[in-house]
């Protein structure tokens, strides 16, 4: 009975710290961005007004999970009840709304209850992508304290990766749908990832590619022909969504993608960008991520993990950069570390094993096991 209340009362405190984690991380990301309805932004090809209606330049208007449970949130509650929301207030007065958001936009009571919707659902999704990435640590047979610690940091990161161009709504669901699949695909059935490849691609296109990174993760447990029939299945599966978004919104403005392979490298090769300057996060003046010192610390980190990743997930860290790489430098604006995303899963399972490493500094790096002892590894953790 004693163990029982201590694993409960363990997990409780887990879970207190990551929503304690995701009200600062989400914070910070609301307070500097919101959803581009802020004065000071002037990004309106994206702002909330254009997403929530589905007129804003494409390719933004492509990420239309979250959008489009708020519309449809709208439609299935009685308008009595939207009322009555809005019209309710706090002991000392202040209405419900404002107490959450100040925004035009979000207190125009044509908006405001599809506004909350929103603004619950991307909360949501930093819980839900904060629970994710510690479940992918742990299908990695990683002890809890370096996987909290793991998904806590990366969590925490997530507004200082978008400090340059922006933070979007669909970020913190992009991690949870690629941290959900990355767990299937280490320790369940590759069904799982059907009905996953669905949403994770209506939240953002780039799924796809992420999709076709999870091969060598399928590839451990199935023949050649019978991975890449299941990966086969699953990027048809979200070629399809993508299409049938694109054609829903071929007439708005913008293209497909923008190109800035040109931007790029002017930017990377000017000493400012290389060196940083100071940008506020969390209240605090920080070097921007794209810099050196910042770049190194990432790198440091992957330096010293990547040697305690197990061979499948070393071989789809690799199928992910390159993908991602040529991706962010041809397609996405100069600095926005926050596209590089495609490796988050990497980075987030570096960052556990340097805690592991710390915790248990006598570990074994997986490449100086023997190839039969890795052998028998991999078919331990197929089990």
């Amino acid at each position: 009975m004693h163990g029982i209340a201590a694993r409960f009362f363990n997990r409780s405190l887990i879970a207190g710290l990551f929503l304690w984690v995701v009200v600062v991380s989400f914070s910070g990301y609301y307070a500097t961005w919101g959803f581009f309805d802020k004065p000071a932004l002037t990004d309106h090809y994206r702002d909330f007004v254009a997403i929530i209606d589905g007129t804003a330049d494409r390719p933004y208007v492509y990420r239309r999970l979250i959008p489009s449970i708020a519309n449809s949130a709208e439609r299935v509650t009685p308008r009595s009840l939207q009322d009555a929301l809005g019209k309710s207030r706090s002991r000392s007065g202040t209405p419900f709304y404002r107490a959450f958001f100040d925004s035009a936009e979000a207190l125009n009571p044509s908006y405001s209850f599809r506004y909350f919707i929103f603004y619950a659902e991307v909360f949501l999704s930093a819980l839900l992508a904060i629970f994710s990435a510690y479940f992918v640590c742990r299908m990695s047979e990683i002890r809890p304290l370096p996987s909290a610690c793991a998904a806590i940091f990366l969590i925490l990161l997530m507004p200082y990766f978008s400090i340059v161009g922006g933070g979007e709504f669909y970020d913190y669901a992009e991690v949870a749908f690629c941290a959900l699949a990355l767990s299937i695909a280490l320790r369940f059935s590759w069904w799982w990832l059907v009905p996953l490849a669905v949403l994770g691609e209506w939240n953002k296109e780039s799924f796809l590619f992420f999709v076709i990174a999870l091969y060598p993760i399928l590839r451990r447990s199935k023949s050649r022909v019978e991975a890449m029939l299941c990966t086969g299945v699953l990027v048809t599966l979200c070629g399809m969504v993508y299409l049938a978004i694109q054609s829903r919104f071929q007439h708005n403005p913008g293209g497909v993608v923008a190109h800035h392979f040109a931007d790029q490298f002017r930017f990377y090769t000017h000493a400012v960008s290389i060196v940083g300057r100071p940008e506020k996060l969390y209240g605090f003046p920080v070097l921007s991520p794209h810099s050196i010192l910042p770049l190194g610390f990432l790198g440091g980190m992957v330096w010293f993990g990547w040697k305690y990743l197990p061979l499948e997930l070393r071989r789809h860290a690799q199928l992910a950069a390159a993908i991602n790489l040529p991706l962010y430098l041809l397609f996405c604006s100069p600095g926005e570390i926050r596209n590089l995303s495609l490796l988050y899963m990497t980075l987030l399972l570096c960052f556990a094993h340097n805690f592991a490493r710390m915790e248990n500094p006598v570990a074994v790096p997986v490449h100086e096991l023997s190839d039969a002892e890795e052998s028998v590894m991999v078919e331990v953790r197929s089990l």
